[in-house]
Parts: C-alpha cells; structure tokens; sequence
C-alpha cells in the first residue's frame, strides 16, 4: 500500500468512528495527531457527521472549525439544526463560537430546524439572531413550515416577523408562502396567513408560461383544493376575476365539480356561506345544477 492509500485508509477509518459514535476511537485518532479539520468527498468535516455531544467536544476540544463549511456551504450547526433531539449540539456549537447568521444557498439553519420541525432548536437559533428569512429566492423557514402544513411552527415564524411575501424560487416560479399553501391543500395555514396580511392576489413571478401569475386562487382551482378556495374567497371575494398573465382566471383551471360550484356560487354574488350551505345539503353534480342548470 501506497503512502497515499494509507493515508486515505486512515482518513476513512477516522470519519467511519465518528459516524458510529466510536468516542473512544476518535479520541484515540486525536491524540494520534489526526487533524479534525480534514474532508470527505462531499467536504464535510468531522463535526458535519458527529452523532453525539461527546464527539463534538472531543473534536471541538481538538481545534475542530466551528463554522467549517462543505461544498454546498452548510456548515456544522445547519447539518445538526435539521436533526431530530440535536438540541444539545447545536448549543454547543453556538456556545463555541458558531455564526447564526450564516447563509448556505441563501438559507440559514432556521431552514434545517423547520424541515426537522424542531421547535426548541428555532428557539435557540432565534435567540442566536439567525435571520428569519432567507435571502431573496431561498427557501426560508416560513415556506418550509408551510409547504409542510405545520401550523404551529407557521404562526411561531410570524411571531417572529417572518416575511408574508418573500418568495422561494422552484418549479413553479417564485412563489409566496400563499401560494405553497394552497398548492399543498393547507386550509388551515391559508386561514392563518391571510389573517395576518398575506396578499390573496399576489402572483408568482418568474414562472413557467403556463403559471406566470398566478394568484393561489389559481392554484387551488387548478389543483380542486376547494377548502384553500373557500378561505380565498373569504377573505376577498373580488379576486375570483384576477386573470394571469396569459388571461386565465380560476374559473378557467377548475375541474373539480365542488369547486365550480363555488366559484360560480360567490361569481353570481352569494358569499361562501351559501356555497357551504349547498355543500352541505347536496352531493357536487346536484349542487353545480342548481347554481347553474345549463351544467349537466
């Protein structure tokens, strides 16, 4: 084996003990004079794969980088933000100097600890001063709580002064957390957010042809999430006519038979409440017959 070979062999054997938590063997590696500062393929440092506290202060105690960042950007206390029960590590690391306020893609480890839906972590990185939002077209913290229809998390982030319309570049163009939770099918969160100022006729920017502004009515019609319309048009009933850019208006997306019922229910100047009384008395094809008998 090559001097090279054997270097790699103990470089592997050093990240595989601190991937099983093997404590003992890491310190032994340490003390050996194994730096903790060295990268995987991926450019993770040990501290990026710890599993325990103990390992994080072995390799902390050794000069391990706090803030070592990977080939993505993501630093040590993103990686564990977005782990489960990791509550203890990420304090130590914020303990050892790690930076709250750091971006990898534009979003920070608020990102991580609401895709792990780790209340007590965004508390910490909250008291840290971790930015609330992401930067501009990042997938902040608000649009993953919302896409993942955790309401409790949703209302905590605005609390906090997350931002109703900043936007989240995917598929789908720009969109605002709106438009997430009506493409999601999250009532709930639709009812939350429009509560609190979100702008039911916001349009996604950026987007393919087929969607470049739409409204979330658009979406919700589109996608037949007739409860999301419902607290639509609640909320602002005007907006059934908003068109998008290439002329569509939610009317012209529905496929859905309750959904039809309902646009054509609050178009003919009844509230939603009247839609709900239909609903609740008729099964779709009788209640799309009676808002409008030329429907078969």
């Amino acid at each position: 084996m090559s001097e090279v070979e054997s270097d790699e062999a103990a470089l592997a054997a050093f990240f595989e003990a601190v991937v099983a938590d093997d404590r003992s063997k890491v310190r032994r590696l340490l003390a050996a004079g194994r730096n903790p500062a060295q990268r995987d393929a991926a450019g993770r440092a040990p501290l990026h794969l710890a599993r325990s506290l103990a390992v994080v202060e072995l390799l902390l105690e050794y000069g391990a980088e706090v803030d070592a960042r990977d080939h993505a950007g993501i630093t040590p206390s993103m990686v564990h933000a977005g782990r489960s029960d990791a509550l203890p590590i990420v304090e130590r690391l914020l303990a050892a100097g790690a930076d709250a306020r750091l971006h990898a893609g534009g979003s920070t480890a608020l990102t991580w600890a609401a895709r792990a839906d780790e209340p007590a972590i965004v508390e910490r990185l909250l008291a840290a001063g971790c930015p609330i939002d992401a930067e501009p077209g990042a997938t902040g913290p608000l649009h993953v709580a919302v896409a993942r229809g955790k309401a409790t998390l949703v209302e905590r982030l605005l609390d906090a002064g997350a931002d109703l319309e900043a936007r989240d570049r995917g598929p789908l163009g720009l969109l605002a957390p709106l438009h997430l939770a009506a493409i999601y099918d999250h009532a709930d969160i639709v009812r939350l957010l429009v509560a609190r100022g979100a702008d039911v006729r916001a349009t996604t920017h950026e987007a393919p042809e087929d969607s470049q502004g739409f409204t979330a009515l658009h979406f919700a019609a589109e996608y037949g999430h007739v409860d999301v319309l419902a607290e639509l048009l609640r909320r602002d009933p005007d907006a059934i006519a908003c068109t998008s850019a290439s002329g569509k208006r939610p009317w012209d997306l529905a496929d859905d038979r309750m959904v039809k019922v309902l646009l054509l229910t609050v178009g003919r100047g009844a509230g939603v409440e009247e839609f709900e009384r239909l609903r609740a008395g008729l099964h779709a094809k009788a209640a799309l017959r009676v808002v409008d008998p030329s429907h078969d």
